[in-house]
């Protein structure tokens, strides 16, 4: 029997778990519990992969390094939480998550501090999670090893960790710095206690796990003793000693290989424009077998630096080439499939009544618009679909009569609207990206399509790689869709396809004031889009020359950039011919 939406507003219990359906995606799950099982099992319940992006991952991370590339809402980090969980079931490896955005570098932070201040959160975030294994009762650990053994794996483990984060803690220390470093041991002390009593009451009696915390301590403090008076304080900051120590956790864990998977890369940007660069740095010295890593980017949102594709970091998993409608009319179904799926589990996992699902919500013809109108990402599906959900409450509730069968056409409008207000809102305190968006939109209106291409030479990939540029794909404002596609003329270069969101120019594509057609076929991007370069330079050039960092020269006509001729600038000359340049 099919159930009707209206009929199902009308209880109470009902609408309050619908309210939490949709919610963003970063919401499924809370990153600072990801270390929590019963975080993973949930996520686990929602994830769609659609694409087999979590089999390829967990297959690859055990040998080999590489990134994970996505826009924000493309789902990096539950795909990560959900590999490391399946690859924490493989007796021979082992994998850490650490998300960089939570992690605090001194402002000004030198190669020797950031090296200092990883080192620690790496050795804290691999304690937490090992403890989190240990933990789990069920685990096969119990299983293949006696008791005894199982205990003093563990002790074993917490003290050496505990010793490698206290040694990383003393590393820029100096001898005169007795009374910090004795604070570090207090502190060490007191973390290998906790951790150790944590397990102790956890797994208690039934496993044998029982601990004397007080001649530990003692044997420990000793070790830390010896650290103090033999070690080379400044040795401890050096980076390969990082990997050593992870090649004799293994030893003592019985494991092949360890695993990083380092989540939001482009918040180091944010930090401090030194800190990515210094970070490759370091995971340069660590990787390689059997120490592997995976960094989950954004694109075009800083930089690698050292760390090169293919070879440092082998494998490359692309989010962004998912769901891209317009792509075949195969890829059209699958998205379709996509969203389709999203929305029955999240249904199903929290309402009881497991026959209602999409078709409850929404016509094909709306969920169609509502694909549309994400490109392809699910956070922005899923919060206008929260939005349209909102609209739909608020209007049968104000409704004295009839009600809504479903979430109508002009809810899922007012929402679409809504998001591309609130994308245009993040950049309009920002002229420079105001302008490059709007020279996009005049070009797109004035061909009449959602998509338009830009050669791919090296000029324009400098410009597009630039932050005006960057910003509107960062915000979803606009997409990038395919690359290297061949020119309808017989010239050298490629094209590359971009389209507009379908949020930021709804009130062009549809209705009585239509003014430009949206593309959701690849024919029209092989017929149509391929006639209608856009020539990013000219607006860059524009703002650049209103700026005072590039200059024509009045002799040669030559384009000179004080970026790119930083001395011939300053002597006022310009580099193609001499000619005094007029500053």
């Amino acid at each position: 029997m099919e159930e009707k939406l209206n009929l199902l507003s009308k209880d109470e219990k009902f609408v309050s778990k619908m309210n939490k359906a949709f919610v963003m995606t970063n919401s499924d799950t809370d990153i600072s519990e990801f270390d929590k099982k019963s975080n993973t099992d949930d996520l686990s319940q929602l994830y769609v992969d659609i694409n087999g992006h979590l089999e390829s991952l967990v297959a690859k991370s055990s040998r080999s390094s590489g990134v994970v590339s996505g826009l924000r809402g493309t789902g990096k980090t539950h795909l990560m939480l959900l590999a490391r969980e399946k690859v924490n079931n493989d007796n021979d490896s082992f994998c850490f998550y650490l998300n960089l955005k939570g992690i605090v570098f001194p402002e000004n932070s030198n190669q020797e501090i950031t090296n200092k201040v990883f080192s620690i959160k790496m050795y804290e975030a691999i304690s937490n999670q090992l403890i989190d294994y240990f933990n789990k009762k069920e685990h096969k650990i119990w299983e293949i090893l006696e008791k005894n053994k199982v205990k003093k794996k563990i002790i074993e483990t917490v003290n050496f960790i505990g010793k490698c984060k206290f040694e990383a803690s003393i590393g820029n220390f100096t001898i005169n710095d007795s009374e910090k470093i004795s604070i570090e041991k207090e502190e060490t002390l007191e973390y290998i206690n906790t951790s150790l009593s944590k397990l102790s009451s956890e797994l208690g009696l039934e496993n044998g796990f029982i601990i004397n915390l007080e001649q530990n301590e003692k044997e420990v403090s000793r070790n830390l003793d010896k650290v103090i008076t033999n070690g080379d304080l400044k040795k401890f900051l050096d980076i390969s000693s990082f990997k050593n120590n992870m090649i004799r956790l293994m030893e003592i864990l019985g494991k092949k290989t360890f695993t990083f998977y380092l989540d939001d890369w482009e918040k180091l940007k944010n930090k401090n424009i030194f800190l990515q660069e210094q970070l490759s740095r370091y995971i340069d010295t660590i990787i390689g077998n059997p120490v592997y890593v995976w960094i989950g980017i954004v694109p075009g949102r800083g930089d690698l630096h050292g760390l090169t594709h293919g070879s440092d970091l082998q494998h490359r998993i692309d989010l962004d080439s998912d769901l891209i409608f317009e792509k075949s009319k195969s890829e059209g179904t699958k998205c379709i499939k996509y969203f389709t799926e999203l929305v029955n589990k999240r249904l199903h996992f929290l309402l009881e009544n497991q026959s209602i699902d999409i078709s409850t919500l929404l016509t094909s013809p709306n969920l169609l618009l509502l694909v549309h109108a994400s490109m392809g990402n699910s956070r922005d599906f899923l919060n206008m679909l929260s939005n349209s959900w909102d609209s739909y409450i608020s209007s049968n509730k104000a409704s004295k009569g009839r009600t809504f069968a479903r979430i109508s056409k002009e809810m899922i409008i007012e929402a679409i609207e809504s998001i591309g207000a609130q994308k245009k809102e993040n950049i309009v305190s920002k002229p420079e990206v105001m302008d490059v968006w709007n020279d996009i939109k005049e070009f797109c209106l004035e061909k009449e399509y959602s998509h338009f291409a830009i050669e791919n030479t090296f000029e324009n990939n400098q410009i597009t790689r630039k932050e005006w540029f960057e910003e509107l794909i960062y915000q979803r404002i606009i997409h990038f869709r395919k690359a290297n596609i061949s020119k309808k003329d017989t010239s050298a270069s490629d094209l590359n396809i971009y389209a507009i969101n379908y949020s930021m120019i709804y009130d062009r594509v549809s209705g009585r004031g239509k003014k430009l057609d949206f593309v959701v076929d690849s024919d029209t991007v092989h017929n149509k889009i391929r006639r209608y370069i856009y020539n990013p330079k000219l607006i860059f050039s524009k703002i650049e020359t209103e700026q005072g960092k590039i200059i024509n020269c009045l002799k040669c006509d030559s384009i000179v950039s004080k970026e790119r001729s930083e001395f011939m600038w300053n002597q006022k000359k310009c580099p193609n011919c001499g000619a005094d340049l007029p500053i």
